[in-house]
């Protein structure tokens, strides 16, 4: 669970896109959604150096450090299990031993542990490196890999007014147009709630009141996500009951939330709404739900509700330093 440090970045979508069925549409008095953003990268490399210096002779050894930080503010949960694991060193270099850590060497030497990592606070790892014996000068971009798994939370907000009181503020020359207000957590990978069209128009029958709820996935942040797909999200209310979600305006049935999750084939939990969340270009495709009302209350003058997200992924990022093996002449 996040806090709510300062606003970071503020931005405003303005979409023309109709959304209700069953409804007379106005042109031009529906609203769009404002974003407020917070820190992507929440782990982060903040420098590689090697001691004492980046060209050496075979069977000479070296240090190479890399100092791993945690940005978020103090507040904020502390991240478990973050990895940093030194990779690739082109046959040059052996890793001779393990230095400095802060947290618990695996796998051979080559990974640092660290179970707990908190807020605004950083780490020295250093490995030791003796050269190979070769023949040829040769150069290697040795890098570095971070990784941790994370979740991200959101907030969306989602008006709806009913065709009587839309009408009396149009009469009334009062402003119809809603701005959805969206809050993306903190972490690499944001989920994306909006409903473009605001307010969804409510008529006297609430369950044929709807309109087009628009989510995805983006990588804001500076490094991948493994696997390529997030793990898990969830969308519902922040209430329970107060909006219900279709796959389309034909389906029969209605939700409580939208889950997306790679299921086994079968298994027991298995859903007919089920989706996979597969990053292209670091975004997933966008998803068109139907929301709508969800129960009669819902929208009799005017109501502001509150849909939730979440999403959780392994994530991970590199940095590289090069180091040249030179033999004497």
């Amino acid at each position: 669970m996040y806090k709510k440090p300062a606003l970071m970045m503020t931005l405003v979508f303005l979409v023309a896109l109709s959304g209700c069925a069953d409804m007379p549409m106005l042109s031009g008095w529906l609203g769009g959604t404002e974003v407020e953003q917070y820190t992507n990268d929440v782990v982060v490399i903040k420098e590689v150096k090697v001691t004492p210096v980046p060209i050496v002779q075979p069977g000479q050894t070296l240090s190479l450090s890399a100092v791993v930080k945690n940005v978020q503010e103090i507040g904020f949960d502390v991240k478990r299990d973050v990895t940093v694991t030194i990779y690739d060193t082109c046959g040059i270099f052996t890793i001779e031993g393990s230095g400095l850590c802060g947290g618990d060497w695996t796998n051979s030497g080559q990974t640092c542990l660290f179970k707990e990592l908190y807020p605004q606070t950083e780490n020295e790892i250093i490995w030791r490196l003796r050269a190979n014996d070769i023949k040829v000068e040769q150069s290697c971009n040795v890098g570095i890999e971070v990784k941790y798994s994370y979740y991200t939370e959101t907030t969306s907000s989602v008006d709806f007014a009913s065709q009587k009181e839309v009408e009396r503020m149009i009469r009334e020359g009062e402003g119809t147009s809603s701005v959805g207000k969206m809050t993306l957590g903190e972490g690499p990978v944001k989920l994306y709630i909006q409903v473009p069209n605001q307010p969804i128009l409510v008529g006297d029958d609430f369950e044929k009141s709807n309109g087009i709820l628009e989510f995805w996935a983006e990588n804001k942040g500076s490094g991948i996500v493994d696997g390529g797909k997030v793990t898990y999200f969830k969308i519902n209310n922040s209430v329970e009951g107060r909006a219900k979600f279709r796959k389309t305006l034909e389906d029969t049935n209605s939700y409580d939330e939208i889950i997306a999750k790679d299921y086994i084939k079968g298994a027991p939990g298995e859903t007919d709404y089920s989706i996979t969340m597969q990053l292209i270009n670091k975004k997933t495709p966008k998803n068109t739900w139907i929301i709508t009302p969800g129960n009669e209350n819902i929208g009799k003058i005017r109501d502001r509700i509150y849909l939730t997200g979440i999403v959780t992924y392994d994530y991970k990022f590199t940095k590289t330093i090069k180091l040249t093996v030179q033999p004497i002449r």
